[in-house]
């Protein structure tokens, strides 16, 4: 068996010697300030470029972990103020909303003071058509609530339609635009008598007059004109009329009708369980709004008259009225 040449050292034994040596010179470095002075400096020089590296190519890490955490904080804020100002537009609709109501209930109770009714008062839940009628609305009030097919329902308005279907406390209404609803009518003025027709569309409706020569104009207004056993009651305000179609003496004579209410924004009306026993005539429409006049100029101020010379006019100075003093009224000092 061969053996292993005794002058060649393992490399367990290199690696011991290096250590060795190592030891030593580190032994002699710590023993010599001079040269530990010398070595620190040149430490420095190598090591602070690096270092100055490091902390280059570390700063916008820990730059965009802080603007990231930033961020978040900022979206964190944005969410609450969202949340805050949602919830503050909710309340001004609301407390808006609250008011209309107010305000078309004090104009609902108005009504029913002025021509003497009774009504039972109701929110309007749903709209759509049903049972047959295109435009119909859906109230929550009943039979429990006294609630009867055919019953008039009104607003603060006027006229919105008539009861077709009553349920323990809720009740179907057919709303004056509906196709198959017609309304006798009077003209305000001049008395003539029609008919008012619905024709599906929220802000029209058609008027034919009984005399087809009858005078009518665009901005006559119209209320209801009931018979004694008829559906609808006398005196309600219907529409204003915004255009004529057909020659006077014609059966195709029609005028356009826009209802006083707003139906598609209908919210608290009133079902009239009791009709007036008077007719109220027009006591129940609404003031005439007044137009506002037009200022008028002149395009030429007023001179003075040229005197009998040629020159300006003289006028005289007129000087203030004297004042009588009565001797016995005291003048506090």
């Amino acid at each position: 068996m061969a053996r292993r040449p005794t002058g060649v050292l393992q490399s367990g034994q290199v690696a011991l010697l290096g250590l060795c040596a190592l030891a030593l010179l580190l032994a002699l470095i710590d023993s010599r300030d001079g040269l530990t002075r010398f070595l620190r400096p040149v430490a420095g020089a190598v090591m602070t470029p690096v270092q100055e590296a490091v902390n280059g190519a570390t700063a916008p890490i820990g730059s965009f972990i802080t603007d990231w955490q930033q961020l978040g904080s900022r979206k964190e804020r944005i969410a609450e103020l969202e949340a805050a100002n949602a919830e503050l537009r909710a309340r001004l609709h609301t407390a808006s909303g609250d008011d209309r109501r107010r305000s078309e209930l004090d104009a609902l109770l108005e009504q029913a003071g002025t021509a003497q009714f009774k009504l039972v008062v109701a929110r309007v839940v749903a709209i759509g058509s049903n049972q047959g009628f295109g435009n119909t609305v859906l109230i929550d009030a009943g039979s429990l609530d006294g609630v009867r097919v055919d019953m008039n329902i009104v607003s603060g308005s006027g006229l919105v339609g008539r009861v077709v279907s009553v349920m323990a406390r809720q009740s179907t209404v057919a709303l004056i635009t509906d196709p198959s609803s017609t309304v006798g009518a009077r003209v305000e003025g001049t008395g003539q008598i029609g008919f008012v027709t619905g024709l599906g569309q929220l802000n029209n409706l058609q008027l034919q007059l009984l005399d087809p020569y009858a005078e009518l104009n665009v901005g006559d207004r119209l209320v209801s004109f009931g018979v004694s056993r008829g559906i609808y009651a006398s005196g309600l305000p219907i529409g204003t009329v915004t255009a004529i179609r057909g020659k006077a003496g014609t059966s195709d004579r029609v005028a356009d009708v826009r209802p006083f209410v707003s139906i598609g924004s209908l919210d608290i009306v009133g079902v009239m369980v009791v009709k007036p026993r008077m007719d109220p005539r027009n006591s129940l429409l609404p003031p005439v709004p007044t137009p506002t006049p037009t200022p008028t100029t002149t395009s030429d101020a007023a001179q003075p008259e040229p005197s009998a010379t040629g020159g300006a006019a003289h006028h005289p100075i007129r000087r203030p009225a004297t004042v009588p003093v009565d001797p016995t009224f005291d003048v506090a000092p």
